[in-house]
């Protein structure tokens, strides 16, 4: 078994799309129904609701929303300062946690969180 991808499930497509390929500063093949991104390690599919409602799939019981994606990058301050200047919404200063690895949360346009960390080295 192999794991390709997490999908995320919108009402705005391309919106979504094109903030994970700005973030991630990857291209994508986007579209408004589907778009997938290869990410560094991690594919990301984005799917209408619409859409996936109309093809059988139900989400009324969706999860809790106690989810993050997560992503290990060279330098989370300076990752931290670029996505203020995209005017990302920001959930968290860059900390270091107890085990070694700086931090910080943010949200993606659909109210996604993610979070961006540095490993100790």
């Amino acid at each position: 078994m192999i794991f390709t991808d997490i999908c995320f499930i919108s009402r705005n497509v391309l919106e979504l799309a094109t903030f994970y390929c700005e973030i991630l500063n990857v291209d994508g093949d986007l579209n408004g129904v589907h778009s997938y991104i290869e990410g560094p390690g991690l594919n990301i599919a984005i799917y209408d609701q619409e859409a996936a409602e109309r093809d059988g799939m139900d989400f009324s019981d969706a999860g809790r929303g106690y989810a993050y994606i997560g992503f290990n990058v060279e330098d989370v301050d300076k990752e931290f300062e670029r996505l203020k200047l995209m005017n990302v919404r920001i959930l968290s200063q860059p900390q270091v946690w107890p085990w070694g690895a700086k931090s910080f949360r943010f949200l993606d346009p659909d109210g996604n969180k993610i979070v961006f960390r540095s490993l100790p080295q």
